[in-house]
């Protein structure tokens, strides 16, 4: 896969991640006595764009198996999520009800950014498919 491509992912990557977060950070800030400010917002950020720079390096390790690739992706963003998140920008404290919200957001946001590079994939190659077959009409 083409550098600029690689980039356009992790952009999207980043970019539906946040998204996923912010909607569920939204809705839950109030059961969970979090209030969302300018701060917060752009370290939610800064965490999705970093967990994204760790997927995009990580995906240069050659992996045979889709299920595989996305564990590896998963551990990526987990770590980031809770060193970077946790530990680095308290984000969030460790007890076990946050621990678990902040693992549902986390899967949530995962699902959703997996799904997105999974279509995106599957267009990409069809549009080459369908490329090579006009290539292959022409002859």
């Amino acid at each position: 896969m083409k550098m600029k491509q690689k980039f356009r992912d992790f952009f999207s990557v980043t970019c539906v991640s946040f998204t996923i977060i912010m909607l569920i950070y939204t809705a839950l800030s109030d059961w969970m006595n979090a209030d969302l400010t300018r701060g917060s917002i752009f370290s939610l950020f800064a965490v999705c764009a970093i967990a994204g720079a760790v997927i995009f390096v990580t995906d240069f390790i050659p992996v045979g198996s889709l299920l595989l690739r996305l564990g590896i992706d998963f551990i990526d963003v987990a770590l980031t999520v809770f060193i970077f998140g946790g530990v680095i920008l308290k984000l969030f404290s460790f007890n076990s009800k946050t621990i678990l919200v902040v693992t549902g957001m986390l899967m949530a946001a995962f699902v959703g950014a997996a799904a997105l590079s999974i279509l995106s994939d599957r267009l990409s190659s069809q549009a080459i498919n369908q490329k090579i077959a006009e290539m292959k009409k022409h002859r």
